[in-house]
C-alpha cells in the first residue's frame, strides 16, 4: 500500500497529511515525512506521533505514563485523580504522601490502621483512642491492665488507691520509711538475742552438725521388724519395689525411707553412691554417716522417673572399718514400673533401618513395644532453642490427636543425644513418593486416588474442627498406609511442627516465618496477608490436583523457579484440568483455590462433594 504524493505520510496501513507533524513533531525524520522525535504530551508510533491521554503529561505509549498533569499522580505507570484518594491528608506526584488519623501510606494509597488505632505506622500503632493503651505497636482496653483506671491512648493516666503511675504502668506505693523503722527495730531485737545465744550456739553447733548429718539413733528406739541385710547390718528394707498400685509416676518425686542399724562390734563408715541415670533422678540423703555399735541410722531417698519405663537400679552404700580400715559394700536394689506416658524410654526403641533423611534428622523404620513405627530423630548436636521448641509442640499437638485420619502418636524421647518422635509406620511412605518417585508407571485407579484425597480431607476436618490450623499441607506430609480397599482408611496427615490453634491467632495469623511450601501456598500467604483455615484449603486443593494427575502441578518445563509459580499465582492463573482428571472432581478443586478466600469450599463441603465420588471405598 502507498499514500498519493503531496505530502502523506504512511503509517501502519493509514495514510496522514505530513503538515500534521507540525503539531506534535520535535524533530522530523531525513525525508520530512515522518517524525524522529516527538514532542512532550505526544508518543511515537511508527513514524507518527500521537497524543497522549488526557491526565498524562508525557507517556511512552497510550497506557504507559511518564509523568501526569495536575490533579493526577502517576501509579504503576498509569495516571489516575488526586481525587480518587480516599482519607488522604498530603499528596505529592506519586499519589498519597501522608494521610488522616486512623489510616496510614500502603502503596500510594491510605489504609486503616487496626481496631481502636488513631494513628498509625503500617500494622504497628502509634497512638490508640482515648481508653486504650499502646502496648508493643498493639491497643489494649485500659480495664484490660492491672490495676489501670484511665489511659490516654498511650498509657495509664490514673491507677488505682494505693498505685501510682510510673512509665505508663500502675505500681504499688512504697511505704519504705515504715519499713525501715520497723527493720531497724528488728535488728535491734535479733541483736541482743544474738548475744544472748552466741554462747549456746557454738558450744553445741558441732553436735547439731553431726545429729544433721548422721541422724543416728539407738536401735533399742526402734520398735519394728529388721532383717539381716549383711553380718553385721540389719535394714527394715533390702529393696525397694514399686509395681501395680504402688507405681512410680512420670515426672512425679516418690520419697521413701530406710533404716540402716550396726549390730557388729566396731564403729563404721557409711557412705551411699548412686550411678547417673538419665531416666530418672535418685539422691539419697545424708551423704555420709558414722555409725557407733548398737546404733540405727535413717536413709531418706527421693526418685523421679523422667520416662515411662522398666526401672531396675542400685544403691551402692559403701562400708568403712575403721579398726582395720577394711572396706566392702552392700547393694540396695530399687525395681518397679511407671505409668504408661507419651514420653517413652529410648531403649524400647528397636530401630532397623534408615528410611529418609531431612534437615531436621533422619527417619527409621524400627519397633516399639512390637509395633512396627517410624522413629523420627532429631540432630541435637546441632539443634537450636527454637527447633526444639518446635519439636515439643508437635509432640504436644500429636498427643492430644485422636482421628484415624491422623498419624497416631506413640511419644518421644527427651533424652539429649537421643531425642525423636514415635509414630505408626506408614507401608508406602508419603504421597509424594508414590507420585515423583513412581510415576506413571504404577498410577493408582481413579477411586484409589479419590479415597487418597477423601482421607486428606478428613483429615483437615478433623483438625479444623478442633480449631487446629496445619499451615503445611502437602504430598510430603501425607503418609499411605494402604491401597486396599478392604482397609478403611489410606492416608494420614503428618508434620506437625508448622500447626498452630485457630482461636490463639485468628486476629493476626501472617506469613512471617516461611511457613510452607511456595507450590502450595494461598495467594494471602504468598502476600504476608492474614490467613486462616482457607489457606489450609488451599493447599489441599493443590495436592489434591496433583494426586488426581499423578503429576506436577507446575511443571519444571514451564516453571523453573520458584517465584514463577508465586507470581502465576498472584495473577490469578491456576492450573488446567489434565486429561486423566474428570470435569467433576476438577470442579471440586477449583472452588478449593480461588483467589479470594472467603469464596472458597469450606472444608466440610469438599469432603461432602467428594464423598459423592468415592463410591468403591467408602
Amino acid at each position: 500500500m502507498s499514500c498519493p504524493s503531496g505530502g502523506y505520510v504512511l503509517s501502519e496501513n493509514t495514510c496522514y497529511l505530513g503538515n500534521e507533524l507540525a503539531v506534535s513533531c520535535k524533530q522530523k525524520t531525513l525525508s520530512k515525512l515522518g517524525c524522529a522525535v516527538c514532542n512532550d504530551g505526544y508518543y511515537k508510533k511508527g513514524s507518527l506521533c500521537f497524543s497522549c491521554p488526557n491526565s498524562m503529561k508525557t507517556c511512552l505509549g497510550p497506557n504507559q505514563a511518564i509523568s501526569c498533569k495536575k490533579d493526577y499522580f502517576l501509579y504503576k505507570m498509569q495516571c489516575e485523580a488526586y481525587e480518587d484518594l480516599e482519607h488522604c491528608n498530603t499528596t505529592y506526584e506519586y499519589g498519597c504522601r501522608t494521610c488522616v488519623d486512623g489510616y496510614y501510606v500502603f502503596d500510594s494509597h491510605c489504609m486503616k490502621c487496626r481496631d481502636n488505632c488513631h494513628q498509625c505506622r503500617g500494622e504497628e500503632c502509634i497512638i490508640c483512642d482515648n481508653d486504650y493503651i499502646n502496648s508493643a505497636g498493639v491497643c489494649k482496653y485500659y480495664k484490660t491492665i492491672e490495676h489501670c483506671k484511665a489511659a490516654n491512648g498511650i498509657e495509664c493516666t490514673k491507677c488505682e488507691s494505693n498505685y501510682i503511675v510510673q512509665n505508663g504502668d500502675c505500681k504499688k506505693k512504697s511505704y519504705w520509711y515504715i519499713y525501715m523503722i520497723i527493720g531497724i527495730c528488728i535488728l535491734f531485737i535479733i541483736l541482743i538475742f544474738v548475744v544472748i545465744i552466741a554462747y549456746y550456739y557454738f558450744k553445741k553447733s558441732m553436735k547439731i552438725k553431726q545429729n544433721d548429718i548422721m541422724k543416728i539413733k539407738d536401735l533399742k528406739e526402734r520398735d519394728i521388724e529388721l532383717v539381716y541385710a549383711c553380718d553385721f547390718l540389719i535394714t527394715d528394707h533390702p529393696r525397694f519395689e514399686f509395681f501395680d498400685d504402688n507405681q512410680l509416676i512420670v515426672g512425679e518425686t516418690r520419697e521413701f525411707n530406710q533404716i540402716i542399724g550396726n549390730v557388729g562390734k566396731e564403729r563404721i563408715k557409711l557412705q551411699p553412691t548412686v550411678v547417673l541415670n538419665e531416666k530418672i533422678e535418685l539422691t539419697v540423703e545424708p551423704k555420709l554417716v558414722i555409725l557407733s555399735k548398737g546404733k540405727c541410722v535413717t536413709f531418706h531417698y527421693t526418685i523421679k522417673p523422667l520416662c515411662s519405663t522398666h526401672i531396675t537400679e542400685s544403691v551402692v552404700i559403701n562400708i568403712l572399718h575403721f579398726n582395720d580400715n577394711r572396706e566392702e559394700s552392700l547393694k540396695v536394689d530399687i525395681e518397679g514400673m511407671t505409668n504408661i506416658t507419651n514420653i517413652l524410654d529410648f531403649d524400647e526403641l528397636e530401630i532397623k533401618k534408615k528410611v529418609g533423611e531431612g534437615s531436621f534428622g533422619i527417619v527409621y523404620k524400627g519397633f516399639f513395644r512390637g509395633e512396627s513405627v517410624a522413629i523420627k530423630t532429631l540432630k541435637s548436636d546441632s539443634m537450636l532453642d527454637e527447633q526444639l521448641d518446635e519439636f515439643k509442640k508437635e509432640v504436644s499437638m500429636l498427643d492430644k490427636f485422636r482421628s484415624e485420619y491422623i498419624v497416631h502418636f506413640y511419644g518421644a524421647v527427651f533424652i539429649p543425644n537421643k531425642i525423636c518422635m514415635v509414630t505408626e509406620y506408614a507401608k508406602y511412605g508419603s504421597l509424594f513418593h508414590l507420585i515423583f518417585k513412581q510415576g506413571m508407571k504404577k498410577l493408582p485407579k481413579e477411586a484409589v486416588r479419590i479415597k487418597i484425597c477423601m482421607d486428606a480431607a478428613r483429615g483437615i476436618e478433623y483438625l479444623h474442627q478442633n480449631g487446629i490450623l496445619h499451615r503445611d499441607i502437602k504430598p510430603d506430609n501425607l503418609l499411605i498406609f494402604s491401597l486396599d480397599k478392604n482397609v478403611p482408611v489410606f492416608a494420614k496427615i503428618t508434620d506437625f511442627g508448622s500447626s498452630r490453634n485457630i482461636n490463639s491467632m485468628m486476629t493476626n495469623m501472617t506469613f512471617t516465618k516461611g511457613i510452607g511450601t511456595p507450590v502450595y501456598m494461598a495467594p494471602e500467604v504468598l502476600d504476608q496477608s492474614r490467613y486462616k483455615t482457607a489457606a489450609d484449603v488451599f493447599s489441599l486443593s493443590v495436592t489434591m490436583f496433583e494426586t488426581m494427575k499423578w503429576g506436577p502441578a507446575y511443571p519444571k518445563e514451564q516453571f523453573k523457579y520458584p517465584w514463577q509459580i508465586a507470581q502465576f499465582v498472584s495473577d490469578k492463573k491456576r492450573p488446567s484440568k489434565p486429561d486423566n482428571m474428570r470435569q467433576e472432581i476438577y470442579d471440586i478443586i477449583s472452588n478449593g483455590w480461588l483467589d479470594d478466600s472467603r469464596h472458597r469450599s469450606s472444608i466440610e463441603t469438599i469432603v461432602q462433594q467428594l464423598g459423592k465420588y468415592n463410591t468403591v471405598y467408602q
